[in-house]
């Protein structure tokens, strides 16, 4: 069997057609829930769930770090949770503390490369 081609993990999906998928991960989840809270249009209880997901969502990327204030993967993580989400700055900021938690960790210094190829 040939190698499989490796994905730019920054990268959303996209289907055959292009556009993105919609089982896309839960890595853009937070700007769609957003969204979701800015439409003046949608119902009380979807408010309340699209609050509930960026809360949940948020949580589970910083408590691995507030646990351990060193941990590489974590920092490396979010900092993809956020490029995914389009937030390149605060994804560049992830990516340098990961570094920083761990000097010459190679999915930090992978990630960084490409995040700051995006900005």
């Amino acid at each position: 069997m040939g190698k499989r081609p490796t994905r730019n993990p920054i990268e959303r999906k996209t289907n055959r057609r292009g556009s993105e998928s919609r089982g896309a991960d839960r890595l853009s989840q937070p700007k769609r829930a957003q969204a979701t809270l800015s439409s003046g249009s949608r119902s009380h209880r979807q408010y309340i769930l699209a609050l509930l997901l960026v809360v949940w969502t948020a949580a589970s990327f910083w408590r691995p770090i507030r646990i351990d204030p060193d941990y590489a993967e974590a920092y490396c993580n979010l900092g993809l949770a956020l490029a995914k989400d389009g937030e390149m700055d605060a994804a560049v900021a992830n990516f340098r503390e990961a570094l920083r938690a761990k000097p010459g960790f190679p999915p930090a210094l992978k990630y960084l490369e490409l995040a700051l190829g995006k900005k």
